[in-house]
């Protein structure tokens, strides 16, 4: 029988509170619509009836609760209807913010597949420039397979002021309840040993899904990866080209799902879509149908009802990356997103991991006029300036190859065949920003 779970009052009494804090009604669109689900199903969640174990969990999560707060655990249908295999009662999957999920199935779909290897460990990277929405697609892959993964959900990121080693004894004791030893027949244990006894010791025998957010060196994390075994899957996001993994590369989203984010009741709205539809497609192209552009836009026209999509293009065009709609700013209690950064700031990480040539190389091609560009145009500017540079610089086409190669790896530019290169407009945007630095 298919898992099911209701809530108890004291339950409901949580959940009342949170939505209060939300400012939420009880039949909040945003909720269901972040959850996935019909307005009749959180009808339900509310009058206590039993639903689905990943809806409810859903449900639950959007507005920030813990489920097992919230459960009816006299329930006798509980036991009879769920089983202790289905539930993923251990993950410490983030909140994520995000207003609506479009355009990504076929990618889900796609790194289920990749990761239900069963002769070994899989680990696949989901990789793509920052923006793209790396982090959203893992934390909906995780929500929407809690079932798949009964023994845990691990969530690790790169950035946290832990190490990953670190998390993983604390997810192990925290999440898990159990003691990770400091020694072992006398012998004191380093934090590599320790986390080797975590996978090894690693609870029941069903798969494991272990999720590392935002990985800037893989040799950093390496060595504390699972063993090789078929029960533990990782799923690692990246804005580099790894070799050796399994790769999903994340493009920029259609013009069709573009419009559909758009259209949410909390961005931008169908209405006044449908006011200005030329408007609004010039205005996904200009964005470069980049996910996190198109989502912090969106919020900001949701704040300014009055404010028309045309004005708000020309001020794009007028203040690029500076307009105040595509920045974070420090400390913004209205940032709910799962991306932690505005849209400069997303690619300053990774401008900050290039050298002195690549990044000279990115400044040369934010003067192309296309996005588009020939290659050779790009070498021949390149020998001209060598020629007219005070020092008689010599032109080297292996330090340009190079550079090429570096911008690639952090998908920075792409190979569009026949000798050219394409760049994502935003991008082109910010090569422009460093030029006039």
């Amino acid at each position: 029988m298919a898992a099911t779970l209701r809530a108890s009052d004291k339950g409901l009494k949580i959940i009342d509170r949170l939505r209060i804090k939300k400012g939420w009604s009880k039949r909040e669109k945003a909720w269901y619509e972040l959850a996935y689900i019909s307005e009749s199903t959180l009808k339900r969640f509310w009058k206590k009836e039993s639903i689905s174990y990943k809806i409810f969990v859903k449900i639950c999560t959007v507005i920030e609760a813990n489920w097992e707060d919230i459960i009816d655990e006299g329930d006798p249908q509980i036991e009879e209807q769920t089983p202790q295999s289905q539930l993923t009662t251990y993950q410490n999957i983030p909140y994520t913010g995000a207003i609506k999920f479009v355009g990504r199935q076929t990618q889900l779909e796609t790194l289920h597949q990749q990761l239900q290897q069963q002769d070994r460990i899989a680990i696949v990277a989901v990789a793509g420039m920052g923006g793209m929405g790396k982090t959203e697609l893992a934390v909906q892959y995780a929500y929407q397979h809690l079932t798949y993964y009964p023994d845990g959900i691990c969530w690790l990121e790169t950035g946290a002021k832990q190490n990953i080693y670190e998390q993983i004894i604390y997810f192990f004791q925290i999440y898990l309840h159990l003691e990770v030893p400091q020694e072992l027949g006398g012998k004191q244990l380093n934090f590599k040993q320790q986390v080797d006894w975590c996978w090894q010791n690693w609870p029941g025998a069903g798969s494991v899904l272990v999720v590392i957010d935002d990985v800037a060196e893989f040799p950093e994390i390496k060595p504390y990866l699972p063993p090789a075994k078929s029960r533990f899957k990782v799923l690692m996001t990246t804005r580099l080209k790894l070799t050796n993994i399994q790769n999903l590369s994340l493009d920029v989203l259609t013009l069709t799902a573009s419009l559909e984010l758009l259209e949410s009741e909390h961005l931008v709205g169908k209405a006044r879509i449908e006011q200005e539809p030329e408007t609004a497609n010039v205005l996904c192209e200009w964005l470069g149908y980049l996910p996190l552009g198109l989502e912090l836009v969106g919020r900001y026209l949701n704040q300014v009802p009055d404010l028309s999509l045309s004005v708000m293009l020309f001020r794009l065009q007028e203040k690029s990356l500076e307009h105040q709609s595509l920045i974070r700013k420090q400390n913004d209690p209205f940032w709910d997103l799962t991306a932690q950064r505005g849209v400069a700031a997303a690619f300053e990480l990774s401008w900050e991991k290039l050298d002195g040539d690549t990044k000279r190389l990115g400044k040369l091609l934010s003067l192309f006029a296309s996005t588009l560009i020939p290659w050779h145009l790009v070498e021949s500017v390149e020998q001209q300036r060598c020629q007219r540079s005070p020092k008689g610089e010599k032109f080297n086409p292996e330090n340009l190859e190079e550079a090429t190669k570096n911008l690639i790896s952090f998908h920075l530019i792409q190979y569009n065949g026949e000798q050219s290169y394409r760049l994502h407009s935003l991008i082109m945007e910010f090569f422009k920003s460093k030029l006039e630095e």
